[in-house]
């Protein structure tokens, strides 16, 4: 009777940890699906934001270059970018083809050797044979003659000897000269071909060099049409560079980098910080999945990074509205401090990591402007009380207790500067020694 409870506890056990492993592979899909989705959104939009920061920086006519103006360049590249596409192509497969007719042609080559090797050691052997024969033609072979030339004048040469030596080296010859001749004609049609490879690929690459200038024209014509002579060579190329980094980025990262790209640069920035946050709030899960230190519920692993990206996004407004001393003053005092997006990102990230720590900023920075509401109003301390007091002529303490409701320990650290003056009280004392408020009270403490 006492296995069968050791039994089911050894039984609950291993079921606990199967179902914990359960939950960690679980856990690692869910984290590994949510950084390849961040990571793509963090490229995405920093990349945008970038090429957005960058266009801002030309200026045309003493105004800075619209990024639509980039967007419509792009799509003359991507429209022309089709049929350089379709040139690509064909190179590749030009390319491919000459690196297997090459081979083909090595091959041959070869073969062409080995067959031209027998029929000049035969035709050495066919020489030395009829030398032994008194009767037999001699041959003079002229400079430059070619062995097939050679090898028939040879066979008939050996045709008047009756030798069966002479019968199968003529065989030989034969059969060498046919080899010769076949492998000789398949090499020079490999040449042939290797050779009109090599001329398409000269001509496919002039058609890319056309297309692609053709491209650049297009481009080029465009940003004449919108800002006229007033565009420098140097601001042209620059605006025909960003316009191909976004046709690029576009077949990277699909066609949602155009809608991110064309947003209003504040909106992209929200973006950045939201995708920022998540990121950080991602990189803090992942340190709790692999240490295993913090046994979490899957709500938290579904709304920590949801969290990273509110908490990013609250301090990004305290940044921005000042609470937040983040980013350093311009060179002039009249333009307002801007933050960099990398600062931003890193700014984001924090807050997204450390969420906890975000939180508690921002009730700071809220509870220093929502303090709670004193009754007595705007307290300030009394600075010239004291001397006012000896120019009224020496009054005393007493004197003012009766028209104050408070005792008179109180009203000697208010005028010694020890506490704070509650408003009432403040304008009862002005009235008293009949002189304003402001001369008399200060909202800073006394060191």
């Amino acid at each position: 009777m006492r296995e069968q409870p050791q039994v089911a506890s050894v039984a609950r056990r291993r079921v606990e940890q199967s179902a914990k492993a359960l939950g960690l592979g679980l856990g690692g899909i869910y984290l590994l699906v949510f950084f390849a989705l961040c990571l793509w959104l963090v490229i995405t939009s920093l990349s945008a934001h970038q090429i957005q920061n960058r266009a801002r920086a030309i200026s045309i006519a003493g105004k800075p270059v619209s990024i639509w103006v980039i967007r419509s360049a792009a799509d003359l590249l991507g429209q022309q970018e089709v049929e350089i596409g379709n040139i690509r192509a064909s190179l590749a497969t030009l390319n491919s083809d000459l690196s297997v007719q090459q081979k083909l042609l090595e091959e041959r080559q070869s073969l062409l050797r080995v067959a031209e090797t027998s029929l000049t050691n035969n035709l050495a052997s066919a020489e030395v044979l009829l030398d032994r024969f008194a009767d037999a033609p001699r041959i003079v072979f002229r400079v430059g003659t070619t062995p097939t030339d050679k090898a028939k004048a040879l066979i008939k040469a050996m045709g008047h000897i009756d030798d069966d030596q002479a019968r199968a080296l003529i065989k030989r010859l034969s059969v060498d000269m046919e080899s010769f001749h076949k492998d000789s004609d398949a090499f020079g049609e490999q040449i042939q071909r290797v050779t009109k490879i090599k001329g398409d690929l000269v001509i496919k690459t002039d058609e890319l060099k056309e297309a692609s200038a053709t491209a650049n024209k297009k481009v080029e014509d465009y940003i004449y049409k919108v800002y006229g002579d007033d565009v420098g060579e140097e601001q042209k190329v620059l605006v025909q560079n960003i316009a191909g980094e976004v046709n690029g980025l576009r077949g990277l990262v699909f066609s949602s980098f155009y809608g991110l790209v064309t947003l209003q640069p504040e909106i992209l920035t929200l973006i950045v910080v939201v995708v920022m946050g998540a990121l950080g709030g991602l990189i803090h899960l992942t340190q709790s999945y692999l240490t295993g230190t913090d046994d979490q519920t899957t709500a938290y692993f579904v709304f920590r990074p949801i969290l990273g990206m509110v908490t990013a996004l609250a301090i990004y407004i305290l940044a921005k509205a000042g609470v937040l001393v983040v980013a350093e003053a311009r060179t002039s005092a009249s333009q307002s401090a801007a933050l960099s997006p990398f600062f931003i990102s890193f700014l984001a990230i924090i807050s997204g990591l450390l969420s906890e720590n975000a939180i508690a900023n921002i009730r700071k920075a809220g509870e220093n402007f929502l303090r709670p509401v004193d009754p007595t109003g705007v307290r300030r301390w009394a600075i010239r009380v004291k001397d006012a007091m000896k120019e009224a002529g020496n009054k005393k303490t007493a004197d003012l207790l009766p028209f104050l409701d408070h005792p008179k320990g109180e009203i000697e650290d208010w005028i010694e500067g020890r506490k704070d003056v509650p408003e009432n009280a403040q304008h009862v004392i002005s009235a008293w020694l009949g002189k304003p408020a402001r001369e008399l009270f200060t909202d800073i403490k006394p060191a």
